[in-house]
């Protein structure tokens, strides 16, 4: 398993991930996941082993997956209620994208589901918390900007449940020339009420005269 740990020791490798963050992965662990993905080379790199394309968080959720694949403990109800519950979009979004670069397909499905599986109001909620538009989430996600196909899939599942940014600005627009249309029409209507005071007729004394 991979703890945050920055003692030297010789039972681990350190490895330094996107965010500048290290974990430290204990050996068994480490020769594990590098079975998994023997294309990647990692094992060959010296330490520190720079993780340049996977967030610390992520990548401690691909090492848990490995060693749950790997004693068959990998279950969908652990899936869903320990390893992704609680996941933030912009989480899943790393998450799925570190799945493609490593040709995890198993664990691209799995997210997908998870997504799909929740209620419209879910997603909804998970968006409103996040205050994702469109145009935001392309620039936070690395992965979706690289077009990879799990977060194509992804952006896919909760597309209609993310507001538009240029469609906020149009109404935010419309709201601030609603306002404006109002401010002035109340500023005619002081000027007619003072309009209407000059024309009346006020004696000496300061009452208002009749003009009957």
């Amino acid at each position: 398993m991979a703890v945050d740990d920055d003692s030297n020791n010789s039972n681990t490798v350190k490895c330094i991930c996107s965010d500048k963050k290290a974990v430290e992965v204990d050996r068994k662990t480490w020769e594990l996941f590098n079975k998994m993905v023997p294309m990647e080379g990692f094992h060959r790199i010296p330490e520190p082993v720079e993780m340049y394309f996977v967030r610390s968080t992520a990548f401690k959720k691909i090492l848990t997956y490995c060693v749950r694949i790997s004693d068959g403990t990998c279950s969908e109800r652990w899936m869903y209620d320990e390893l992704l519950h609680g996941e933030s979009l912009i989480g899943l979004f790393h998450l799925v994208g570190t799945a493609d670069f490593l040709n995890f397909e198993s664990l691209d499905a799995f997210i997908l589901h998870y997504v799909e599986d929740k209620s419209e109001e879910e997603i909804s909620c998970m968006v409103r918390n996040e205050e994702l538009k469109r145009f935001d989430l392309l620039n936070e996600s690395e992965y979706l900007r690289r077009g990879t196909i799990g977060s194509e899939e992804l952006f896919r599942a909760i597309y209609t449940f993310i507001p538009d940014k240029e469609a906020n600005e149009g109404e935010e627009a419309d709201e601030e020339e609603e306002e404006e249309d109002e401010e002035e029409e109340e500023e005619d209507e002081e000027d007619d009420d003072d309009t209407l005071m000059n024309q009346i007729p006020i004696d000496e004394e300061g009452r208002m005269q009749n003009q009957d």
